[in-house]
């Protein structure tokens, strides 16, 4: 009787894995790109004036980061309740699959980011974009912090519900 038990456990932890892949593809890479690609009125940034435009970009990435941690919120929350299962191994394959699919993104970044850039455009030096992708600026920190915040906020609703 152990072994459909056993069966059943491994494929919801495999299923978890597979969620977070996708939570962190559709909802970070996805998302953030459509979200960049929203065109900013040039009188925003003027409004911020020459010497502040970080802190514009830092109000762009908060803006634009608050959908993605409630939505990946919204999503670790939604796999759980599918699964009936709000287990510490369920939520670690989740943040196994968004880190795995983080650290093909990174590795795309590392060592893909200048095949399809056209000839006569050089690209940044290995050393610049391993620097960029280890310290971000301080303005994008909300974006790059929000969907792990996000998984770390459900995380904290299960477990103070008692459910994890």
């Amino acid at each position: 009787m152990a072994q459909p038990y056993r069966f059943n456990r491994m494929l919801h932890i495999c299923v978890a894995v597979v969620a977070g892949v996708f939570i962190y593809q559709l909802l970070v890479v996805v998302l953030n790109g459509y979200l960049a690609a929203v065109a900013v009125p040039k009188q925003f940034f003027a409004w911020f004036g020459k010497s502040r435009q970080e802190v514009a970009l830092a109000v762009i990435s908060l803006i634009s980061a608050l959908p993605v941690l409630v939505l990946v919120s919204g999503a670790v929350l939604a796999v759980c309740r599918t699964l009936r299962n709000r287990s510490t191994p369920i939520l670690s394959a989740m943040f196994v699959g968004m880190l795995l699919c983080y650290l093909y993104w990174a590795a795309d970044f590392l060592l893909l980011s200048s095949v399809d850039l056209p000839p006569d455009v050089k690209p940044f030096p290995m050393s610049v974009r391993f620097q960029q992708l280890i310290f971000p600026p301080w303005w994008a920190l909300p974006s790059v912090s929000a969907p792990w915040l996000g998984f770390l906020f459900s995380s904290w609703l299960l477990r103070r519900r008692g459910e994890a």
